[in-house]
């Protein structure tokens, strides 16, 4: 392996976190989850239709996929009804 093919590996810059992509970026449930602190199952069950108090989510295919800051703006709601 070669010197630079071994930075490579170790350069932690190729590593997004929730906290380094731009507000308008698409989230994983897993990365939902992990901004909400809750499990994964918990962000499925708030996609269901049948629930009174959805996350804000679209499809693609068969991944669903949301925007940072919807999920913030629907928390942000959510504080405000409480």
């Amino acid at each position: 392996m070669n010197r630079s093919a071994a930075n490579d590996l170790h350069d932690e810059s190729q590593f997004v976190t929730t906290e380094d992509k731009r507000p308008d970026q698409l989230l994983t449930v897993r990365e939902v989850a992990g901004l909400l602190h809750v499990p994964t199952s918990w962000v499925y069950g708030h996609l269901c239709r049948r629930s009174t108090d959805r996350i804000p989510a679209f499809r693609v295919g068969k991944y669903w996929r949301f925007s940072e800051q919807d999920v913030k703006a629907w928390l942000r709601a959510k504080r405000t009804k409480n």
